[in-house]
């Protein structure tokens, strides 16, 4: 089963990069696939109808990768529900620890009162 997960690991990254690299190449004009040769240079290129190939070409990738992930993603058989082998020296016991001592209860400080709050006398006349 170990084997088997290396060879897909190993297939995944070949499959990666030819999709990544014929996604590039396919698209309309103006995208970044214009820079790598791809909207309407293809079919010049490579001959008519080279862009439905490549989409097919990209499909049956897309489908592989799918399928490898998926396989890559079930867990093992009784990878959850094993048993937890059994040594065979015996764990160390370790003494409980006794607890430390707590601290005396603090009082909290005493606050002091607001000072009052007085408002200034206004004028009995406008000031001209």
């Amino acid at each position: 089963m170990e084997n088997i997960t290396l060879l897909l690991n190993l297939a995944l990254w070949p499959l990666c990069l030819g999709m990544i690299g014929l996604i590039l190449l396919q698209g309309g004009a103006g995208d970044i696939s214009s820079a790598f040769g791809g909207g309407g240079m293809l079919d010049s290129t490579l001959g008519v109808g080279a862009s439905k190939k490549m989409a097919q070409v990209t499909g049956w990738l897309a489908a592989g990768f799918f399928l490898i992930v998926i396989f890559l993603a079930i867990p093992p058989k009784g990878s959850f529900n094993a048993p937890v082998p059994a040594t065979s020296a015996p764990a160390a016991v370790v003494a409980p620890v006794a607890p430390a001592p707590a601290a005396a209860p603090v009082a909290p400080a005493p606050v002091a009162a607001p000072a009052p709050v007085v408002a200034p006398e206004a004028p009995a006349t406008p000031a001209r």
